[in-house]
Formats: structure tokens, sequence, C-alpha cells
């Protein structure tokens, strides 16, 4: 019995290929992803880009169409494709793949962008350092001026972020605006992002370079290495932080201000 052949799996938000049932001249279908939230965990159906004959074909469209340059019956031009290239593709430079920072001069635009609604999450996003996933659940306490959520890891999970002071009135007006930190999927605000970016004269940058960014700033200012991993939700190696380090809001809010904000960009 042949085996069933692997085929390499998706990034997250890159889409989707469904292999269609009963005999078809081109059986995978070939679906963008899906932006709109119908219910908690839940996204409504998406019409299909198109079908092929090759699930190769289908990822190829796919990365096209991250790319920008799939157009209507792009994937009849791919009867003779180099498969590696488009594998290559979607992992990028090993640069991209470790995620790029906004450096000082591109968070310097971002805040003289700061009224604009993308820009304004986006920066929450780099002063606090969350996944994007973590803030369609995230608490919000304005009183005591923190955040707490996370995803993805035990340590990563149900952590408490400091608000700084510098992003605190753009937090408050995202929720006195709309009731929360962010009323829009992930795949829809990256979207709108790549938009936002190209048209205030940025290089692309993904959701997930405001968590490299808020790193990097933490190094930058000197924020204590265990205080960092610990808004960042990184696991302790050692036993003693593990067990032992357990730090109160006001110790890590004495950390994160450390973090400098230009004063005509501050809120």
């Amino acid at each position: 019995m042949a085996r069933k052949k692997k085929y390499p799996k998706l990034p997250n938000g890159y889409g989707s290929i469904k292999k269609l049932s009963g005999k078809r001249r081109n059986p995978y279908g070939v679906y963008p992803p899906s932006t709109e939230l119908i219910a908690p965990g839940q996204y409504a159906p998406v019409k299909a880009i198109c079908y092929v004959d090759d699930y190769m074909k289908g990822f190829a469209v796919l990365t096209a169409g991250h790319a920008g340059t799939y157009y209507p019956g792009f994937e009849r031009t791919l009867n003779d494709f180099d498969q590696n290239r488009t594998l290559n593709s979607t992992k990028g430079s090993g640069r991209r793949r470790h995620g790029i920072p906004f450096s000082e001069d591109e968070l310097a635009i971002l805040w003289k962008h700061k009224n604009d609604p993308i820009v304004e999450f986006l920066l929450i996003m780099c002063y606090s350092g969350y996944r994007i996933k973590a803030y369609e659940s995230m608490e919000v306490n304005l009183e005591q001026k923190y955040f707490r959520g996370g995803v993805k890891t035990n340590a990563g999970k149900d952590r408490i972020v400091p608000i700084h002071s510098g992003i605190y009135a753009l937090v408050k007006h995202c929720i006195k605006k709309q009731g929360t930190i962010l009323d829009i999927t992930p795949n829809t605000f990256r979207n709108r992002m790549y938009e936002t970016l190209e048209r205030i004269g940025m290089q692309r940058h993904t959701p997930h370079d405001a968590r490299h960014t808020f790193s990097m700033l933490c190094e930058k200012y000197q924020v204590n290495e265990n205080d960092r991993k610990r808004m960042l939700g990184h696991a302790f190696q050692d036993i003693t932080n593990k067990v032992y380090g357990h730090r109160t809001v006001e110790e890590l809010r004495k950390e994160i201000e450390k973090i400098k904000i230009p004063v005509k960009n501050s809120t």
C-alpha cells in the first residue's frame, strides 16, 4: 500500500488547502484565511481563491497571494514550477523567521501616527509584549494599570504586564471606544497593518515583530533580565526562579518604566 504523501504545514494565518471528495480534475480547493469571527473560536466560511490539481500548486497560489503577486488565472501558469522555491519563500530569510524589531526611527514614525487606530494598537503591542492572539481575551485593569493574559505556553498564560505610562492613554482610548483592546481578528488586523505601514512609508513588519520590539526595548533600557522573561512569558530553566521567583505588579512596573518614550510623543 502506497504511503500517504506528507505536505508541509501551512503557517498560521496563511490560508488553507482542502482536498475535495469525488473525482475531480482539480480536487484541491485553495482558500484565503478567514477574517470574520462569528462565534468564539469559529470563523465564517470563505470562498475559494481557485481549484488546482496539485497541493503544491495551491501552496504556490497562497504564497503569491501573500506576496501580492496573485491574479485570477495565476494557477494556470503553474504547470512547471519549482516546489523548493515555493517552500523556501514561506520561510524567508533566517532573520525574518526570528522576527525583526521596529527600529527607534520606525517607532518614532509610529508615534507620529498614534491617532491612527491600527498604529495605536501596534504601539500598545510594542510596549507590552504579548502575542497578538492574547489580546482577544485580555484582561485590562485600567484602575491598577496592568494587563493580564497570555497564550501558548504555561509560562506565558495568565501573566501580568504593567501598562507602561507612555501607552496608558492609548489603552484607555481603545477601551472607551470599542469596549475591548482588540475588536477585530488577528488576521484582519495583520492585513490592515500591512496596508497602514505601506501608507505611512514603512517597510513591512508582522504583528509578532511588536513582541520582538518589546524584548529589544527591555534589553536596550536594561530591564532586569528575569523580569523581561516574566513579562514575555518565557520559561525559567533554573529551579530558583521557576519556583520561588515571584514579583509584584509594582516591582514589574519599576522595571518596565525604564523603557523611554520620546517626551514629545508621550501620551
